[in-house]
């Protein structure tokens, strides 16, 4: 009886754990919504980064084939003119985004809702912090 209960808790405990990791990996990062202003890099850049860029191949890994890795903040501003604080028009990363550079960034079907879009400029704007 008791390696019945055991075997019974354990699968419950699979099937919860898979479950949780299903959700997981079907979460596009669409719920990440951004403020109007006093824009986080931890609490709202990132976590839309990590959905969107970096959870691929893309923009995840100092082995990628681009040469911008959106890990963290470090590998994000790493490059001069990805990112130009208060200037998110001037910035390369919105010009990607918005199509005025090609190829227009996300290339997967799975683009950033217009509150993201902004939410990104503004970030920039308020001087693309590290906060």
């Amino acid at each position: 009886m008791k390696f019945l209960i055991n075997n019974v808790i354990i699968y419950i405990f699979l099937i919860f754990s898979l479950i949780s990791c299903n959700s997981n990996i079907n979460d596009s990062g669409n719920n990440i919504e951004f403020p109007a202003s006093n824009v986080s890099y931890s609490k709202h850049v990132q976590p839309l980064f990590n959905y969107k860029c970096s959870y691929s191949s893309c923009h995840g890994s100092e082995t990628t084939t681009n040469r911008l890795v959106l890990v963290s903040y470090v590998d994000a501003t790493r490059y001069p003119g990805i990112i130009i604080p208060r200037y998110p028009d001037n910035s390369i990363l919105i010009q990607r985004l918005d199509g005025r550079l090609q190829p227009r960034m996300p290339l997967s079907r799975d683009t950033l809702s217009r509150n993201q879009y902004n939410g990104i400029k503004t970030w920039i704007k308020e001087g693309a912090l590290n906060n």
